[in-house]
């Protein structure tokens, strides 16, 4: 199957993995893997059939920019985020 790449809009093929609707470009999501934290959704790609988000990390970790540089984005899915209104409860910083 054939991946692509930096799709600026909602594409209409691919399996979500997340347990909330697809974000919209522009939208701010939780990234939970590898303690990422919040970003900003610049467009989607497809591999292998699975829908995910390409992503701009608003303040990554240490280790993230020591490996990829500050300004660099990344791809991940659906599975791979928190629902923003429990982030704050679940990093401790909130009673939600």
């Amino acid at each position: 199957m054939t991946n692509k790449l930096r799709i600026t809009k909602t594409p209409e093929a691919g399996k979500w993995s997340g347990k909330e609707s697809i974000p919209a470009i522009g939208q701010t999501v939780q990234v939970s893997m590898n303690g990422i934290g919040p970003s900003t959704v610049l467009g989607f790609f497809t591999e292998d059939g699975w829908l995910g988000l390409y992503v701009q990390p608003h303040n990554p970790p240490e280790w993230y920019v020591r490996q990829n540089g500050g300004a660099c984005c990344c791809h991940v899915f659906g599975a791979e985020l928190k629902r923003p209104d429990h982030a704050a409860a679940i990093d401790g910083k909130g009673d939600a």
